[in-house]
């Protein structure tokens, strides 16, 4: 495939580079920026689990989190959080980079006529390698995240934070919820594809109209972000599942899941629960892509000579 197109090789991998560099950079500071929602969204999403959890809603939820921890703890759990999404990407990118490298060889099409069912296959396997790799990132930034009742912390970083999954269980405790993560992906992307596809036909349309039917960067983030929330918004209450899975440690922790659950469902507050913390996954939305699309346009000139 190198010999027999050789200059769309060299094409996409400038294409690859250039924006690999343009969206790390423009995804650090995003992440940087939401990262006090972040955290308040873990926290309503254990609520029940944990002891000490910050009232519901946005106004109060900030207020118990700032007078019981002080302001810098909206960025507690930040560096596992900013390290484990921005390590994701990058594996997650080349992954997908070699999937499609791999699929177009083998194919007379080449790389930009891939079907649906392709695109998505490819998109879940290049997140499985991700997450076997990155996923006790996660789990880290969960636990140092509802770290939360005292200014002084308990947990001082992500080595302290291992070594009290240690003596909870055993280093397995990382991977607790992988499974379920792995399987929440394989409905999440071909929602997020389908959303996607349909809503840049729709700006399509909407610019082939106004006679330019070119597509700003700005355009395509925003239209990404609105995918994720779409999908976000059918597989939620497995992420919140999945938290309860990482805070509840041992052999047992499907048990005192499944017991939780059924309180919830007893309450009448099941559907709530398992929403918890959405609302401000919504909020969080507006900052984040704000800054990823300003930080996009100002890193793409510096970037367009690569």
């Amino acid at each position: 495939f190198k010999r027999s197109g050789g200059a769309m090789y060299d094409s996409e991998r400038r294409l690859f580079l250039t924006s690999f560099t343009a969206h790390g950079g423009a995804l650090v500071a995003s992440k940087l920026v939401a990262s006090p929602f972040e955290r308040l969204r873990v926290l309503q999403q254990v609520r029940g689990l944990v002891d000490q959890c910050p009232r519901a809603g946005l106004r109060h939820g900030f207020y118990d989190v700032i007078v019981k921890d002080g302001w810098f703890s909206m960025w507690r759990g930040c560096g596992a959080h900013v390290t484990g999404v921005v390590t994701s990407s990058i594996l997650r990118l080349f992954a997908h980079q070699r999937l499609r490298f791999h699929l177009a060889a083998s194919s007379t099409e080449g790389l930009r006529y891939q079907s649906f069912m392709q695109r998505c296959c490819t998109a879940i396997a290049a997140a499985w390698v991700a997450l076997v790799v990155t996923y006790p990132l996660d789990v880290l930034h969960i636990y140092l995240a509802v770290d939360h009742g005292s200014q002084k912390r308990r947990l001082a970083g992500m080595w302290a934070c291992q070594l009290k999954i240690r003596e909870l269980g055993t280093w397995r405790s990382l991977y607790s919820g992988l499974p379920l993560c792995m399987a929440t992906s394989v409905p999440f992307i071909p929602i997020a594809f389908g959303l996607h596809d349909a809503l840049a036909k729709v700006y399509h349309g909407i610019r082939s109209h106004q006679g330019n039917e070119a597509v700003h960067p700005p355009a395509g983030l925003v239209i990404g972000a609105f995918a994720g929330l779409g999908a976000q918004s059918v597989t939620y209450p497995a992420d919140t599942v999945r938290k309860w899975l990482v805070l509840s440690p041992g052999p047992r922790r499907w048990q005192r899941v499944s017991v939780h659950l059924r309180q919830q469902w007893c309450r009448r507050e099941l559907a709530r629960s398992l929403y918890s913390g959405f609302g401000i996954g919504l909020v969080r939305t507006v900052p984040e892509v704000s800054v990823l699309c300003f930080a996009y346009q100002w890193i793409v000139p510096a970037t367009s000579t690569l």
